[in-house]
């Protein structure tokens, strides 16, 4: 992308950390709105690397998921997340 005499080449970040992450966290909460709070508590959480669990704590915080906050936070972002399985071909 070119602005003024300057080519600027956007990073993948958002794509790789931020986004599955929120979408993790607004899929595990339930949450009936998506925020401009939960990308910027995803933004800062991303370097310790617990941007789900940031996102669905912006979303529980501000009522607006429809789950059940659960006592283990970190626990229960963990097992919402998808893990693919495959059975053996052979």
């Amino acid at each position: 992308m070119r602005h003024h005499d300057r080519t600027l080449v956007p990073g993948q970040c958002n794509n790789l950390y931020i986004f599955p992450a929120t979408g993790l966290a607004v899929y595990a909460s339930e949450a009936r709105r998506v925020t401009d709070e939960m990308f910027i508590a995803a933004a800062r959480a991303r370097p310790e690397m617990h941007v789900a669990r940031r996102v669905a704590e912006v979303t529980f915080a501000q009522s607006l998921a429809s789950a059940n906050e659960p006592k283990d936070l970190g626990a229960f972002i963990e097992s919402q997340a998808y893990r693919p399985e495959y059975r053996s071909l052979v």
